[in-house]
This record gives structure tokens, sequence and C-alpha cells, in this order.
């Protein structure tokens, strides 16, 4: 289900599997996906590894309870945000840019936690990029993990005939057609109702004191 968890495991998927899919970090090649080892993964990871057959052995997890609330201020956000990108024409500058305002959200959730640094423009020189008013390890982990998992689960499914060339982030290039990928599995599934559940949400502009709009999710 849609739970928010962290966890540290070890696992050793089945030995014929093609595309493991719980990561470990190399410190010079990023992250890489080994068929046995260790792994700081996500809950959805944890799913889709369990349906591939992975053994799989917690050594140390969280499960953090969603909260109830009544308006959702990331939801409303890139709900408006898919809807501005959709009145413009593909990869014209306008919908780019709104594609890049929606991607700033999680930029914003990690900024500051891998201690990077940046060209600053009033100095001249690089400094490290600090923490901002949302930078939250927990959902920006979620965040990766979620999407991790739908390719995952998508690569999974490669008919053993097909070559895979890269798969990357939240794409991939292989040989199969469309009508072989397989795009029912759970994940892959809960992907799709988060987004029609984002292109149904309804919008209203509040116009506060100072000028600024707030967005509220109908």
């Amino acid at each position: 289900g849609h739970v928010f968890g962290l966890a540290r495991v070890k696992f050793a998927f089945p030995t014929d599997t093609a595309y493991p899919c719980l990561p470990e970090r190399h410190e010079q090649y990023g992250l890489f996906y080994p068929l046995s080892g260790e792994s700081n993964c996500t809950a959805p990871e944890i799913e889709v590894a369990l349906n591939m057959g992975c053994q799989i052995e917690i050594k140390q997890g969280l499960i953090i309870p969603w909260c109830e609330v009544d308006v959702s201020p990331f939801e409303a956000f890139i709900a408006y945000v898919r809807h501005m990108r959709k009145t413009y024409p593909k990869k014209s500058f306008d919908e780019l840019l709104w594609k890049e305002i929606g991607n700033s959200v999680y930029g914003k959730l990690a900024q500051g936690l891998r201690g990077k640094t940046a060209f600053d423009t009033t100095t001249g020189l690089n400094k490290k990029i600090g923490r901002s008013a949302i930078t939250n390890a927990f959902f920006a982990a979620h965040t990766t993990g979620l999407v991790r998992a739908v390719l995952s689960e998508i690569l999974a499914g490669i008919p053993a005939h097909r070559t895979v060339i890269s798969a990357t982030t939240d794409g991939l290039l292989t040989d199969a057609p469309f009508e072989e990928l397989f795009l029912n599995g759970p994940l892959c599934l809960r992907f799709q109702a988060l987004g029609e559940r984002l292109d149904g949400v309804g919008f209203k502009m509040l116009e506060l004191k100072h000028g600024a709009s707030q967005l509220i999710a109908m």
C-alpha cells in the first residue's frame, strides 16, 4: 500500500534476475543495483523487490504515519503546475518553464542534504548550499524511492528477448514495443492513480492581503 517507510535491509535476489531494484551507493559512481548486498531504501522499493522474489532482512526500519489534513500544499501546487503545463505546446518555452517550476519542489525538499556547493554571483565564489525552508530528508527519500520503484517494476517486466539500453531517473530506452511493457503492476497502478488524482483537482485562487495568491485544492 501507500506506506511511508524507510529501511536499511540485507537482500538477495534470485540469480537469474536481470534488473535488481534495491540500490547501493558507490562514492564514485553513485547508485548501482547488485543482486545482493545492503541497501538504504523505501517501502515502495521493498514492495517491488518482494514481488520479484527477493529475500529481504530488515536491519533497521521505520514507518511514518500519514497525517490527516484538510489541505495538502504539495498536492495543490503540483496539480496547478500540471494544469499549466497542459495549456502550452509540448517542449515550448512556457511548458518547459512550468516543468522546471514543478521540479523545483523536489529540489527544495532535498536542498542542503548532500553538502553540495554552488557558484555565488554576489561574491564570485563557490559556497556550500544551505537547507531550504522545506528541506526534509524523509520526504525527499520517499519521492525518489517511489519513482525508482515504478521504473524498476517496469524494468522487471521487460521480456527476456528484449534489450534495455539505459534506465535513468524516470525513463528507459528499450527495443520492446509499448504493447509489451508491463504497466499493470501495483506500483504502476498506484502512480497512475496519483496522476489522475492530481489532474482531477479543482482550484480557486484567493487573493491575500499582501497581493500574492494562495492556491487551494477543492
